[in-house]
């Protein structure tokens, strides 16, 4: 697929052909991923995602070695997407590739492993102060998957974040690990400005349950308790966000 001397067909051809072979067809499928045609991709991709089975991690160990970006990247998702812990190791490396694609992809994977070997390296990539936001976030949602509660701090710190997808991430982190430490930060967030992360926050304390019940019936009384700043995206926030949550708890106190 990499001899863009094939016709658009051809090339098709042998994805549909190879494709639902799975692990047989992995490297043409992951090569796949660096053709110029959308449709192309999004079909190998689609194989990709179905191949779960473990004797393919050798040859994905390999790849995430290439020399070309958009392999070692692939190769570190379908890592992930089979789960296996052999994979760990080479994922690990690859949260310090060159490429922040690569690295971001290497951390979401180590969230579908959710082996606590992890943690260390993990904790590492979300505090380190010259991340990008992709693997600071990831690394953030994988933390959560490990559900240590020795994470719970550093996730707090990361929710007073500038990037709003990062502290997305973090709140939905703090919702798996479901510390009670986090009610009040998660309880403050609920009038951000981003309606992504007071969606995430609410889901977050109703996942904490019923620690959170007393906060949030305080909140819900307090007619100062509003959204900050320029609103973005849905209205629903401060007030009403915390009587969703305490519908998602379902606490008769409420």
């Amino acid at each position: 697929l990499e001899d863009y001397s094939l016709d658009t067909d051809t090339q098709r051809a042998l994805v549909w052909g190879f494709g639902p072979l799975g692990t047989p067809a992995i490297e043409l499928l992951i090569v796949a991923q660096k053709n110029k045609g959308a449709y192309l991709r999004e079909l190998a991709k689609d194989y990709l995602d179905k191949i779960k089975d473990p004797r393919a991690v050798d040859t994905l160990i390999a790849l995430i070695k290439n020399k070309d970006l958009e392999i070692r990247k692939w190769a570190a998702w379908t890592l992930g997407n089979i789960g296996d812990s052999r994979g760990i190791d080479s994922l690990i490396v690859a949260l310090k590739d060159e490429s922040y694609a690569v690295r971001g992809k290497a951390a979401e994977a180590l969230g579908k492993i959710k082996d606590p070997r992890t943690f260390e390296s993990l904790l590492i990539a979300l505090e380190d102060k010259n991340s990008d936001w992709l693997i600071k976030a990831y690394s953030a949602e994988a933390l959560g998957e490990l559900k240590d509660i020795r994470a719970v701090e550093p996730l707090l710190a990361a929710l007073k974040d500038n990037n709003g997808f990062f502290r997305t991430k973090v709140a939905k982190a703090l919702g798996k690990i479901g510390d009670p430490r986090a009610i009040n930060p998660l309880i403050e967030a609920l009038t951000d400005a981003d309606s992504d992360i007071r969606f995430e926050a609410t889901e977050a304390l109703g996942k904490i349950g019923s620690p959170a019940v007393k906060p949030l019936i305080v909140v819900l009384k307090d007619k100062n308790f509003k959204i900050k700043g320029k609103v973005e995206g849905y209205n629903i926030g401060d007030r009403a966000a915390a009587a969703f949550a305490l519908g998602i708890i379902k606490d008769i106190r409420a």
